[in-house]
């Protein structure tokens, strides 16, 4: 057998398919224009019942403004960790920085005279994660990044995790790779045969839709109501794992309150006592105290 020229062409398979679908849709100006006539010779004739659930629910405007205001305030982030410039003790590629350390350099940060926190009422909550060495650190940051994701601390743990691996992975001799090599992979992953599978899909969608409209109201009720069952139960489903998720504990935390020229003294002298760590990193949130209520719920500050 030899080579011969590549000559594109739509699949014929897919051709024939396409080809019965489309008288289908011939029809479908028509067909619409009489179910538009019949929808209006009906509309307003049957009494829509007004659900009593909703009353039960006449809360709701109030949960959602509590909401906004419990998780739209934010506040200040502050984020101290040994391989930040020039934080810490650098020796070659590796950065040590003790918990002590971390919470006096948080404490300078709250007495910054060029960058100030506001005036007035403040709160101010902090997370301190230690180790004893870049594996320990990196497996505390990951803990608490399971749990409560923050970008600042997992490229801390990242970094730490390079740098306990640095040794071992000088050592490493990995094989070399073979190419070129036979790969698995999805035909659609060519954009000509994507785009055939699109326009194919839109046809085939087309006829389903008109295969639908056979269904009886009866039908379409039950469904949507086994719909409706299984979304709340979804909704449910989600609210549990997601307060699941929140349980455990990870590292120390610390809540203080008081303005931006006391919130530095309370830190200072919550410094925690020297223990043998070599290593930690320091999250702080700080805004008014109605901005800090979800941290300090979810930390238990």
């Amino acid at each position: 057998m030899d080579w011969a020229p590549v000559a594109f062409s739509a699949p014929t398979t897919a051709q024939s398919w396409a080809d019965s679908l489309i008288p289908a849709l011939g029809g479908a100006a028509v067909e619409l224009d009489g179910s538009q006539a019949r929808l209006a010779s009906v509309t307003g004739l049957a009494a829509v019942a007004q659900n009593p659930v909703a009353g039960e629910t006449a809360m709701v405007a109030a949960i959602r403004q509590g909401m906004g205001n419990l998780l739209q305030g934010g506040g200040r982030f502050f984020c101290l960790h040994p391989f930040i410039h020039p934080q810490g003790d650098r020796r070659g590629d590796y950065a040590y920085m003790t918990p002590q350390q971390a919470a006096s350099g948080l404490a300078d940060k709250l007495a910054d005279t060029v960058d100030i926190l506001p005036a007035g009422a403040l709160s101010c909550v902090a997370v301190l994660i230690r180790g004893v060495d870049f594996a320990g650190l990196a497996g505390a940051l990951g803990a608490f990044n399971e749990v409560f994701p923050a970008p600042e601390l997992r490229m801390a743990q990242r970094r730490a995790d390079d740098l306990a691996a640095l040794e071992q992975s000088k050592l490493a001799r990995p094989n070399g790779g073979i190419a070129p090599r036979w790969l698995q992979q999805d035909a659609r992953r060519h954009p000509a045969i994507r785009q055939l599978d699109t326009a194919m899909g839109n046809l085939v969608a087309a006829g389903e839709g008109y295969d639908q409209e056979n269904i009886g109201p009866e039908a379409e009720l039950a469904e949507l109501i086994d719909k409706k069952r299984a979304s709340l139960a979804g909704i449910e489903d989600a609210w549990a794992a997601t307060c699941a998720s929140l349980e455990g504990g990870a590292g120390l935390r610390l809540g203080i309150d008081g303005t931006r020229d006391t919130l530095h003294g309370q830190m200072r002298s919550a410094i925690p006592a020297v223990e043998g760590y070599k290593l930690a990193a320091v999250a702080c949130w700080v805004g008014s105290p109605e901005q800090m209520t979800i941290f300090r719920e979810v930390f238990g500050a």
